[in-house]
């Protein structure tokens, strides 16, 4: 499967992955100290990240003109 194609937990875990971080295979995961781990979701975890590699962001407008999934390029 395409990186570019993952969603929820199976994104989550492959950026854990990418992190070398320790995962819990839990829902949601964990981190070994217990705590939720989801950089899809949460900016806290996600933000720095994003902003590390240098990717900028933008939401794909659907055909209601509502944003349905996000796209991603390097700056």
């Amino acid at each position: 499967m395409k990186t570019s194609e993952l969603q929820g937990a199976a994104l989550d875990w492959a950026v854990a992955k990418g992190e070398k971080h320790m995962v819990w295979i839990d829902e949601p995961l964990r981190l070994p100290t217990g705590e939720p781990y989801s950089p899809s979701t949460d900016w806290a975890q996600g933000g720095p990240i994003i902003e590390r590699e240098g990717l900028w962001l933008q939401p794909e407008i659907g055909k209601e003109g509502t944003a349905g999934s996000w796209s991603y390029r390097d700056c």
